[in-house]
């Protein structure tokens, strides 16, 4: 027997019942919300305090847990009533046609003044390798030989009567060690059946062809001193010395 039949002693009706059960149903359904919403008031009111007075979440966690839960809910709530947040918030309006082609003109002039940029380093970059200044900043030479019609020392000894070499105080270096580490190697050569010696000048480090010619000669003793005229030529345009010839 429920409470009723024990105050009446009559049975209730099926209305009755139906009221009660309904009753039950709401009371322990505003219990419920209760609860959620004093965890809901908990969660917002320790998040405003922790982040007003952080300095207060490490001096008052014991006081916390001796004060029941209640009490610590309505005091929690009372101070985050007290405390203030400022939200600042920008709103930017959306650009307008004038404005969006003003940036896009921007953004190509500073693309244009890029490529520019790029183009005259590049510019810069290509001036200091090219052939006439490599063959002008050269101090150091090395003689090599394609046949066996020509020996370097031939060259070598022509070049050393030039006084043009002593006065630009560019070395001949002999020896194959050498050839590693001289500024321009100078490449002589003659093609079979032919009275003609070629010479070429490259750029040990880069590869670059510096200068090229030939002379003609009935044997390696007459073609020295005619290629180390032509060097020495070479390298006097190179360096401004001279006017190219037409």
């Amino acid at each position: 027997m429920n409470a009723n039949e024990e105050r009446t002693g009559v049975e209730p009706t099926e209305n009755e019942r139906r009221e009660s059960r309904r009753m039950l149903i709401v009371k322990r359904v505003l219990e419920i919300l209760g609860w959620l919403a004093a965890v809901a008031l908990f969660a917002f009111a320790s998040r405003a305090v922790f982040a007003a007075t952080p300095h207060a979440a490490n001096a008052a966690p014991d006081r916390a847990h001796q004060r029941s839960p209640s009490e610590f809910v309505r005091r929690t709530a009372l101070r985050a009533q007290t405390t203030q947040q400022n939200v600042t918030i920008t709103v930017r309006p959306a650009q307008t046609v004038e404005e969006r082609v003003a940036d896009d003109v921007k953004e190509k002039e500073l693309r244009k003044a890029a490529d520019e940029k790029l183009a005259a380093e590049e510019s810069a970059r290509i001036a200091k390798t090219s052939p006439r200044v490599l063959l002008s900043r050269a101090r150091t030479v090395y003689v090599g030989s394609g046949t066996s019609f020509f020996e370097p020392v031939q060259l070598q000894n022509a070049l050393r009567k030039r006084e043009e070499m002593d006065s630009w105080q560019v070395l001949i270096l002999d020896g194959p060690d050498k050839r590693n580490v001289a500024d321009v190697l100078i490449e002589v050569d003659r093609p079979l059946f032919t009275y003609t010696f070629t010479y070429k000048l490259t750029h040990r480090s880069t590869g670059i062809v510096l200068a090229a010619g030939k002379v003609t000669a009935f044997d390696g003793n007459g073609a020295a001193p005619k290629l180390a005229r032509r060097i020495v030529e070479d390298i006097k345009r190179a360096r401004g010395e001279t006017k190219a010839k037409k």
